[in-house]
């Protein structure tokens, strides 16, 4: 069984030297994360002196502050309890790296999430389709330093296409496996909004024609470097099209 105490000493055992500013933790799907003093852990710690706020204990002492860059997260449950802790621990970050995720908080802590999303410059989010339209969307709604952003399975057209169309970022680099929810609407929002865009990769974007493509392609072809079309359908039923 794992446990909240055991990820906050993994946390701030990490120095904040800038040698360590990587740091990587996978959560099983079959563990729990809990806080102690419940279901009959350290039972000589009351629950009232928890503070819900930090995800912490009160006479812990710990140090929230982490040098931390790059993290990457695997395995966080819609169940999890008290996870607001980890990203009050992380105020540096520039690289967030999110895998098979289906939460990313508990009861006030998604204040915290977007407040460590601050400065935040590549984002990747894989096979977390419960929480990717509320994580763009925070994207949108706060901030504007996002340059690279990868997304494999998506949370619903509509949810990307509001990000498309409003995100502020400046984005260099986009990475998009989406399966079927990739249309020729999603390729305008691009072509329209995405000016500073040097590298686009698209797998499987089964529901783009070649209409959509001339038009992204005729738009995009001042300043986009580099494309990538991976098991996309439309360039086997139109050859010629590239």
């Amino acid at each position: 069984m794992l446990c909240d105490e055991l990820l906050q000493d993994i946390f701030t055992r990490l120095p904040s030297a800038p040698s360590s500013s990587s740091c990587s933790l996978s959560v099983s799907l079959d563990l729990y994360v809990y806080v102690s003093g419940r279901d009959g852990v350290d039972q000589n710690r009351s629950f009232d002196d928890f503070d819900r706020e930090t995800g912490f204990f009160l006479d812990d002492g710990i140090n929230s502050k982490l040098g931390l860059e790059s993290l990457f997260l695997s395995g966080i449950r819609s169940d999890n309890f008290d996870v607001g802790w980890q990203w009050r621990s992380c105020k540096r970050l520039k690289k967030l790296q999110l895998k098979c995720c289906s939460g990313i908080e508990d009861e006030g802590s998604f204040s915290s999430f977007v407040n460590c999303l601050k400065g935040l410059e590549e984002i990747e989010l894989w096979v977390c389709r419960s929480i990717v339209d509320d994580v763009l969307m925070k994207l949108v709604e706060n901030y504007d330093s996002l340059n690279s952003l990868l997304v494999y399975d998506s949370g619903s057209r509509d949810g990307l296409l509001q990000f498309l169309n409003h995100t502020r970022s400046n984005f260099r680099k986009l990475d998009l496996r989406l399966h079927l929810d990739l249309t020729n609407n999603h390729l305008l929002a691009l072509a329209m909004n995405f000016r500073s865009l040097s590298t686009l990769r698209l797998q499987s974007c089964c529901p783009v024609n070649g209409d959509g493509l001339r038009t992204f392609g005729i738009v995009m072809s001042s300043w986009l470097e580099e494309l990538a079309l991976i098991n996309c359908d439309v360039v086997k039923r139109e050859p010629g099209l590239l």
